[in-house]
């Protein structure tokens, strides 16, 4: 197989270096940018290091210094090696105490940068590497296995095993006792219920254990037990009937700001906010559609809305993505929630805008263009069915409370 191709392919994607060494470390190939700002043309010790990463069994992802990785592949037969990058997987321009990437570059292996170093995801970067390597080697990979291969190292599987005996061991010493694992069912249940109050009766319940351990600072630590709470959370309200899709999506927004916390109240007061909002969303959800039966062609309808909400949503598209006919879907819908397709949509859009209108300095007629409404008119009009109040006079309302 011609191998330039993916080569020249991984240059305009993700804009970094390609080159090729024999066994003796003898360039043969290189695909990129000015020589001289190559850390592994500046530096041969570097060169050196990165070229004996390579592994005749898969590829290697090697970083000198998070964030910045580099892929190793061993081509069969000759064994030389295809070395690709440097490429920043964080998107970030300062490593430590200041320092920039650049910095570092120049610093370390006497380069002369002028632009920083192209940005990628580390999943998009490692499934490049694996499709070099497949083109290569013939080889399938899966990201997953990439990482098992290259990471989980039979010294680091021994010290997981010897950490989780030292703290059974503390624990059992110490008399310490976790939270109790029905505690958490029964938030979990509540939630999924859609039951606000018996939500805030499982979190308010006083336990002889205590939260674990999941970072030796403290407040990191009150941050990944948070994150865990949400997401357990959000998985409930899905089980009561939320769309994935949304849920997820609020789920993700309460993490982001459980991460942004200074504080470990802080912390605590958005997890908590964040498991009781679940428990309302599923009751809210309950009491339009009541007991009837949320069938699978309804919910992935309602996750495709929740998709296409800033656009111009046509029952007719719906239902040809769905796979089924514009009258069978309108028919079945309005079977399992008691309200037309029409209707769904004009509603969450409607919801959302009450959102925008007080939460973001959006004008109505970018509020109304965005949400995919035809007019100003149309968006007041729709608006006004649900409120009784058109968007501007929402608006002025909602400030007028809040003053």
């Amino acid at each position: 197989m011609e191998l330039d191709y993916f080569y020249k392919h991984i240059l305009r994607t993700l804009h970094t270096v390609v080159r090729v060494y024999d066994r003796d470390l003898r360039r043969i190939t290189y695909y990129g940018y000015d020589e001289t700002k190559d850390a592994l043309k500046m530096d041969m010790n570097f060169c050196r290091k990165v070229f004996h990463q390579g592994n005749e069994q898969y590829p290697v992802i090697f970083s000198e210094a998070y964030p910045i990785c580099y892929g190793v592949i061993v081509l069969p037969e000759s064994g030389n090696r295809v070395i690709i990058g440097p490429v920043n997987t964080a998107s970030v321009s300062t490593l430590c105490e200041g320092m920039t990437i650049d910095e570092h570059e120049r610093k370390k292996h006497n380069v002369l940068l002028e632009t920083d170093l192209p940005c990628c995801e580390y999943e998009t970067f490692c499934e490049e590497v694996l499709l070099v390597n497949y083109a290569a080697t013939g080889r399938k990979m899966s990201f997953d296995q990439l990482n098992e291969k290259n990471y989980m190292t039979d010294e680091l599987r021994e010290l997981v095993k010897k950490t989780e005996y030292s703290l059974l061991f503390e624990y059992r010493e110490g008399e310490r006792r976790h939270n109790p694992y029905s505690r958490e069912l029964r938030v979990s249940d509540a939630i999924a219920k859609g039951d606000e109050s018996r939500t805030i009766e499982a979190l308010d319940e006083v336990f002889m254990g205590q939260y674990g351990i999941l970072s030796q600072d403290r407040l990191r630590s009150a941050k990944n037990l948070a994150i865990i709470g949400l997401a357990i959370a959000a998985r409930a309200s899905i089980r009561g009937g939320i769309p994935f899709e949304r849920a997820f999506s609020i789920d993700d927004n309460y993490i982001c700001q459980v991460d942004a916390a200074d504080s470990i109240g802080k912390v605590r007061a958005i997890d908590r906010e964040g498991q009781i909002a679940f428990a309302k969303m599923v009751h809210e959800m309950q009491e339009q559609i009541g007991d009837a039966d949320r069938s699978r062609l309804t919910e992935d309808c309602k996750n495709l809305i929740f998709k296409k909400m800033h656009t111009t949503i046509r029952v007719q598209e719906l239902a040809a993505e769905l796979g089924v006919t514009k009258e069978y879907l309108a028919a079945q819908f309005r079977k399992t929630t008691g309200e037309t397709v029409k209707n769904y949509i004009s509603r969450n859009k409607v919801r959302l805008a009450e959102n925008m209108l007080i939460y973001s300095e959006y004008n109505i007629g970018q509020i109304g263009s965005y949400l995919g409404f035809c007019s100003q008119s149309h968006f007041d009009r729709v608006f006004k069915k649900y409120n009784q109040m058109t968007p501007d006079e929402y608006r002025n309302y909602y400030k007028k409370e809040k003053e």
